[in-house]
């Protein structure tokens, strides 16, 4: 069993691990901790952790509301991680619910991720958890 709190600024060198370790981004300590320090003061966004009975931090959720001008406003799954040592443990289904409570609570009726097309496994995952495909996008980028 995990308990589910929000991060707090100590977190930020296990959270940089798990993006680095998990998602593949590897992000530096430092940026992600001024990053960290700015979301968690802002209320569109949300950073909840997964703490395991033995303390140790086994992965997170990172959402921000999301709002369109031809869409309701829906809640935006913009990162999840759970460390491969604590995966198949309910640590990744317990954070979708603290991010689904978190929606509730703010009136919000819809949740949206995106997933790269290579995480197979993530996509089982959120189908298991009620999830449904939408449609398929090309994500294009512009260095500034």
């Amino acid at each position: 069993m995990f308990k589910i709190r929000t991060a707090y600024p100590e977190d930020a060198p296990r959270l940089a691990q798990l993006c680095r370790d998990c998602m593949g981004y590897d992000y530096p300590l430092d940026l992600l901790a001024a990053k960290l320090e700015k979301i968690s003061a802002d209320p569109l966004h949300r950073v909840f952790v997964a703490v395991a009975k033995d303390s140790t931090l086994a992965g997170f959720i990172h959402t921000q509301v999301y709002d369109v001008l031809y869409a309701p406003t829906m809640l935006n799954i913009l990162g999840l991680a759970v460390d491969s040592s604590y995966r198949r443990q309910g640590a990744g289904s317990m954070l979708l619910s603290a991010a689904e409570l978190d929606a509730r609570h703010r009136g919000i009726t819809k949740i949206r991720l995106v997933s790269g097309m290579e995480r197979e496994n993530a996509h089982q995952f959120y189908l298991k958890n009620g999830y449904l495909f939408g449609k398929t996008q090309l994500n294009l980028k512009k260095e500034l």
